[in-house]
């Protein structure tokens, strides 16, 4: 069951992802980045 607080823009992308924190407690947020974000590319 996915429940979003928010409609997303035609701009944004939403990508579920998780990590365990230093508690061994598994967090699970979204991600919200633009459409056109280059994932390769490193900041300078």
């Amino acid at each position: 069951m996915k429940i979003h607080m928010f409609e997303l823009s035609a701009n944004v992308t939403r990508t579920a992802v998780s990590y365990p924190n230093r508690y061994g407690i598994r967090i699970a947020p979204d991600l919200y980045a633009a459409k056109d974000l280059d994932e390769v590319q490193r900041d300078k």
